[in-house]
């Protein structure tokens, strides 16, 4: 990192977007820390989408598949769990949920991960206020369906789907 920093063509923040490339995959090709050696980084393009909530499959997507498909990643918050429980949280207020002040979401059909893979989408955050709508079972399922699609995931901690020490 230092010697990154001394660089003149370091570009402001590339070393922590490092991380989340790495995290995506894109840098899997690259023998050790050959990245954060580079003295001048490729050019990459993120796309960054907020609160997706795809329920239904095609419609969400058809007027931004084309232009996903020129980026190098696109990162969207997935606003609400896939899963079909119906265990809800009990920490949502029952007054606030009917008075609509308050929202239990979910994307109950599981084909939403692979849809969201197929439209370019290569990473998910989940850290928001739905995330455990539907307890931690959901968040297992969430993940499931997201690794089964690859889509990469972030925001839930360090947990995996198939983790068994889940507290």
């Amino acid at each position: 990192r230092a010697q990154l920093q001394e660089e003149e063509t370091m570009k402001p923040g590339w070393v922590p977007v490092a991380g989340l490339l790495a995290a995506a995959g894109l840098l899997a090709g690259l023998p050790g820390n050959a990245a954060l050696q580079a003295t001048e980084p490729a050019a990459v393009e993120i796309l960054v989408a907020g609160d997706v909530y795809p329920r239904g499959m095609e419609a969400p997507w058809a007027a931004v598949r084309e232009r996903f498909a020129e980026a190098d990643l696109v990162f969207v918050n997935l606003e609400a769990p896939i899963t079909q429980r119906s265990l809800a949280t009990p920490h949502k207020s029952r007054r606030g949920l009917a008075a609509g002040r308050d929202f239990l979401m979910r994307l109950e059909n599981p084909a939403v991960a692979e849809e969201m893979r197929t439209a370019g989408i290569g990473l998910a955050g989940l850290a928001n206020n739905h995330a455990v709508d539907f307890r931690e079972a959901g968040l297992r399922d969430t993940l499931t369906h997201l690794e089964r699609a690859g889509v990469g995931w972030v925001g839930a901690g360090s947990i995996s789907a198939t983790n068994t020490s889940w507290p």
